[in-house]
């Protein structure tokens, strides 16, 4: 039985109705997809700046301690007993070793992913903090180290008679290892390690700030998921 118009325009419009169920069909696939590819992603980068801000507290805790026995070194505060002495003096070698991590951000970076977040000021505030807060802190955290193995252990090493020996721990020396401790080329160090570790704390609470802030848009986001 021959098809007339009506029935050729009947199997046009089934095609037609077909290929649009499929394509909405595949649409919704792909979107329910990309939800889910944006929430993973965002898990990873709250998991990410979770551990930061702990790591960085746990940081912070030693970088307050350095500065405070540094004051009391410049200021001759010092307790005069050779336990004091040493507590002070060996803060005087640490440099700063947290490594912020950023496996989340750079993942998202290098797969192109960026644009699957919809909340565009959460993804700017993402990218400002990596970009920017995350380089600063492993600026200082650079100089910091540098200033300490470059300046402040080599002139340990080369004028600080006790370096490394059992006689530093001796009351009889202690005398003369607060002498020393009180030269002048010995307190400009001081100084100069004050700055740099007064500069790192203040680096590492932005970057705290920061992250707490992204952690809490984040978690907006993932309620509404």
């Amino acid at each position: 039985m021959k098809k007339g118009l009506r029935d050729y325009t009947l199997d046009f419009l089934v095609i037609v109705a077909g290929i649009t169920v499929s394509l909405y069909a595949g649409s919704r696939l792909e979107l329910r997809q990309q939800r889910q590819e944006e929430v993973r992603i965002l898990e990873n980068l709250r998991d990410n700046l979770i551990a930061d801000t702990i790591s960085i507290g746990q940081e912070l805790s030693v970088l307050n301690n350095c500065q405070r026995r540094y004051g009391y070194l410049l200021s001759n505060s010092l307790v005069e007993s050779i336990d004091s002495v040493a507590i002070v003096f060996s803060s005087l070698l640490i440099y700063t070793t947290n490594e912020i991590r950023e496996s989340a951000y750079e993942e998202m970076k290098h797969s192109g992913k960026m644009g699957i977040i919809e909340n565009k000021e959460l993804l700017n505030n993402i990218i400002r903090h990596y970009e920017s807060s995350k380089l600063l802190v492993d600026e200082y955290n650079s100089i910091d180290k540098h200033f300490i193995l470059n300046r402040m252990i080599p002139f340990i090493e080369s004028s600080f008679p006790w370096y490394s020996s059992a006689s530093f721990y001796d009351p009889a020396e202690l005398p003369e290892i607060l002498q020393f401790l009180q030269q002048s080329a010995m307190r400009n160090l001081v100084q100069s390690n004050l700055i740099f570790k007064t500069n790192t704390i203040v680096t590492y609470h932005q970057y705290v700030e920061s992250a707490q802030s992204i952690i809490t848009m984040i978690e907006a986001e993932l309620e509404k998921r």
